[in-house]
This record gives structure tokens, sequence and C-alpha cells, in this order.
């Protein structure tokens, strides 16, 4: 993102912090530079300069939203569908509570596989919903290289596609294995209403059933 690249901000957001900072938007605006009737803009979702959002990313750091950035004040569809992967990258199981602000209430949650054979396959409704996915996958599987995680970025109006691989495996596996993801996301208010994810289904079955496999194997013994 360039500093002269005009962005749509995420208003709602913006006006959130900025209270959380105790500022008003005449305060916000005189820390800034800017003037009242650009900060009543940013927050009213109108799109602006991004040099705009980094300078008011700045000043509320400094005023107690420590973790805050200007690519967080963005409700362009890329830059909110590139949050999510990071803090799914990162984060992994909890990475809500980084994102939930970009997260609508109805989000619809579609995870790709027969239910019979992959744990996490199916769909979901809600943040709730969503965490409960994230529960099950991270439950049977892991990441042991985050940065592994290699995707390329297609936009076309309020939809974003995200297209490449990554490595899994089975926890308690020593063997990690390159699986090719397709990422589907919708953004609607500056906000994920739709969430798809679709993968190399016919190895990841074959995975979890050998796995399973596995696991009878060891009652058995028993």
């Amino acid at each position: 993102m360039n500093d002269s690249d005009i962005v749509i901000p995420n208003g709602a957001h913006i006006a959130q912090v900025r209270k959380s900072c105790g500022l008003t938007q005449a305060q916000l605006a005189k820390a800034t530079g800017y003037s009242i009737r650009l900060i009543g803009k940013t927050e009213q979702g109108k799109g602006v300069r991004y040099s705009s959002l980094v300078a008011i990313a700045d000043t509320l750091r400094r005023n107690g939203a420590e973790s805050v950035c200007a690519s967080q004040l963005c409700s362009d569809p890329e830059t909110i569908a590139r949050q999510f992967v990071e803090a799914y990258r990162w984060h992994e199981q909890n990475m809500i509570s980084e994102v939930r602000h970009l997260i609508s209430d109805d989000l619809q949650v579609f995870i790709a596989g027969d239910q019979t054979r992959i744990p996490f396959a199916g769909n979901y409704s809600g943040p709730e919903g969503l965490q409960q996915f994230l529960d099950r996958f991270f439950g049977l599987l892991e990441r042991p290289d985050k940065d592994a995680l290699t995707l390329k970025y297609y936009t076309n109006a309020n939809e974003v596609v995200a297209y490449g691989t990554e490595f899994g495996r089975i926890k308690g596996s020593d063997t990690s294995e390159l699986t090719w993801l397709s990422l589907l996301f919708r953004i609607e208010g500056g906000l994920v209403v739709r969430f798809e994810d679709y993968f190399d289904t016919a190895p990841a079955q074959a995975r979890v059933e050998a796995f399973r496999e596995k696991i009878n194997a060891w009652d058995e013994e028993e």
C-alpha cells in the first residue's frame, strides 16, 4: 500500500478505537494535524489517502491503542482478507480476537470435504461457528512452519480469492505434507460476511483415515 493510495476506511472501527482512547474527533484532528472534517469523513467510511490512516493510527497508538496500525483501519476487501489470513497464520486457534472487528455477526463459513471423513468440514455460522471450526481443525492438525503459508490474492469487487499452499500434519505425526488452498472472502460494509475454504480434500481424507486406523490399532492392542 502506498501513502498516496485512496482507500476506504473502516469508519465504525476507527470511531470505536478513538473513543476507547478517550479522544473526541476534535482532539484526534488536532493531534494528527488534520481537520475535524477529514476525521469525520474517515469515520463515515469515505475515501481518504492511506497516509491519513497512517497518521491516525500513529496518534491512536500514542493514546493507548498499542496494537493498531493503518492496515487495520481499512475496509478495502483485499486488506481485510489479508488481515484474516495473517491472524490465522500467527494466532491459529486464537485468531478471532485479533480480527473480531472485521467479522460480521452473521458470518457464514463453508469448509469443503465429506463430513463423514473430515471432522471439521461443513457449514458454520457466526464468529462462534468459526471458533468451532478452528477448535476442530487444530484439535486434529498442526502447522509446523507458520511461514510456509504462501498465498496470492485476486480481488473482484467485494470478493477476494486467496490461492496457494501450506504445510500441515496430523498431530503427533513426523511427516508434513504440502496442501493447496483456495480461500474465498466476501466483504460487505468492511466486514467478512462469508468465508469458504477449499483444499486438497482427497489427501486430507486419506491422512485422517490413516490416523483413525492408527488410533483403532492402539485401542485393540490395549
